[in-house]
């Protein structure tokens, strides 16, 4: 029986999902070896666990078939664990198996596995059909940047966020003009980043400036004795639909998951801070994080423009 065309991207994937499922074992793909009859093997994916006693050889078949997996693949690969010396047998499949295979594999001892692409009542099965976050950024307002130069003090205002994020680059040079520093990313850094329900307020931050520093104002390069900044931290709620875009379900033959990764839908956060939201005090903000069991912190201050929600289980490897 044929494999199909992305047969190698399937393997790359059962090894991906056994990796993470137990990043204890030694996983390889492709693995080659000599079996007792002297016979060298092609093994797709291969797990090692080490136990204080004694160490588990698993063996994983894949097979990207597009017709239900047969009995004859499963003699074949009851043949190879038993010639490589293998304590467990896995042969996943992305079209299932048949009758006799099912018959088969019960008889060798053989696990079986279906793996597929994640389908729509998969999403709504394990978001219990609330497909929707609560999605809260940082967002300082009412900035002001007091830089003091050799020359004039030098204030510049930003009323919200975006304004600046948006301004053109406000540049900072180290002593040997060799590095720059770009205000924009510093803020995103200090202010965008999760922070306790208390620091929900007005802030002031007085920057550490290494001497010789200078500051790029129109045309000119000043000398920075000082640069200050105040401005209040808020915290917008936004709500935010999801849908599935794509992932895999890993199941047994009962249709029990074993593991599962469900991508949502990008996020889209340049598109996302223009849609209308809700600034949270910092009162309210502190229930939510007390509160809610899945309120979960994570620092955006690097992502480029999209967020995408991953929903993942992974089991124990042991079967």
């Amino acid at each position: 029986m044929q494999k199909s065309s992305n047969w190698r991207d399937f393997e790359k994937l059962v090894e991906t999902i056994y990796r993470e499922r137990d990043p204890n074992a030694v996983v390889k793909r492709n693995h080659r070896i000599v079996g007792i009859s002297g016979r060298r093997r092609q093994l797709d994916v291969t797990l090692t666990i080490k136990t204080p006693l004694h160490s588990v050889f698993v063996v994983i078949e894949c097979k990207d078939h597009r017709r239900p997996v047969g009995i004859e693949s499963v003699d074949e690969f009851a043949t190879k664990l038993r010639d490589v010396r293998a304590n467990l047998g896995v042969l996943v499949s992305s079209s299932g198996f048949d009758a006799g295979a099912r018959a088969q594999a019960q008889t060798q001892g053989i696990v079986l596995k279906s793996l597929r692409d994640a389908q729509s009542e998969d999403w709504h099965r394990i978001t219990n059909g609330q497909s929707w976050i609560s999605l809260y950024l940082y967002a300082p307002k009412s900035l002001q940047i007091v830089v003091s130069t050799n020359k004039r003090d030098i204030e510049l205002k930003f009323e919200a966020y975006e304004d600046l994020r948006n301004s053109a680059p406000i540049v900072f040079h180290t002593g040997d003009s060799s590095q720059s520093i770009v205000l924009q990313s510093f803020i995103a850094d200090l202010f965008t980043v999760p922070v306790p329900p208390e620091d929900i307020r007005a802030f002031i931050a007085n920057a550490v400036v290494l001497p010789g520093t200078a500051f790029e104002f129109e045309g000119e390069y000043l000398e920075v004795n000082e640069l200050r900044i105040t401005g209040i931290q808020t915290v917008r709620a936004y709500i935010v639909n999801l849908h599935l875009s794509g992932g895999y379900v890993l199941s047994d033959e009962t249709g029990g998951k074993d593991a599962f990764s469900l991508q949502s839908n990008s996020i889209d956060l340049e598109h996302l801070t223009k849609q209308p939201y809700t600034e949270l005090t910092a009162e309210e903000y502190g229930r939510i994080t007390e509160q809610s069991a899945r309120f979960r912190s994570f620092n955006l201050s690097g992502a480029e423009r999209y967020l995408r929600v991953v929903l993942q289980e992974k089991r124990d490897s042991n079967e």
